[in-house]
C-alpha cells in the first residue's frame, strides 16, 4: 500500500513542476514581448525575470519548512517548476555573449553585476518578507 502511496505522490509531484514549469516559461514568454530589445540592446525582460524570480523563490522558501521541501507540491510547483521555467540563466548567458561580441562592454558589466546583486537582494527581500507574514 505504502508503494502505491509513494507512486501518487511522486506523480503528484511530477504534474506540480510540469505546470509550474509551463507558467514560468509562458510568463517569461510574454515579459519577452512586453519588453522587447533587439540585439545590443540591454536586456530588460531577462533582468525582469531574473528579479522577480528571485524574489518569488525567497518568499517560496520561507513558507515551505526545510524538512518537507522536497515532498511539497506546493514548493515543487513554485520553485523548481515555475521559478525554473521563468528564470533565465541561459537567455541570460546568451544576452551577455551578445552584448561581448557586439563590444558592448560597459551593458555587458552593467548586466551581469545588476542581476546578479539585484537577484541576490531579492532572494533576501522574499525571505524576509515571507517571514514577517
Amino acid at each position: 500500500m505504502k508503494n502505491d502511496k509513494d507512486q501518487k505522490e511522486k506523480c503528484v509531484n511530477a504534474i506540480a513542476v510540469f505546470i509550474g514549469g509551463g507558467l514560468g516559461s509562458l510568463v517569461r514568454y510574454l515579459l519577452s514581448i512586453l519588453f522587447s530589445s533587439g540585439a545590443g540592446a540591454f536586456p530588460i525582460s531577462t533582468l525582469i525575470s531574473n528579479v522577480i524570480s528571485s524574489l518569488i523563490l525567497g518568499l517560496v522558501f520561507s513558507f515551505v519548512p526545510t524538512n518537507i521541501k522536497s515532498q511539497s507540491p506546493f514548493y515543487l510547483f513554485c520553485a523548481i517548476g515555475f521559478c525554473g521555467g521563468f528564470s533565465t540563466f541561459s537567455s541570460f548567458s546568451l544576452e551577455n555573449f551578445i552584448l561581448f561580441k557586439n563590444d558592448g562592454y560597459y551593458l555587458l558589466f552593467f548586466n551581469i553585476v545588476l542581476n546578479i546583486i539585484c537577484c541576490f537582494i531579492c532572494i533576501i527581500l522574499g525571505y524576509k518578507i515571507g517571514k514577517w507574514i
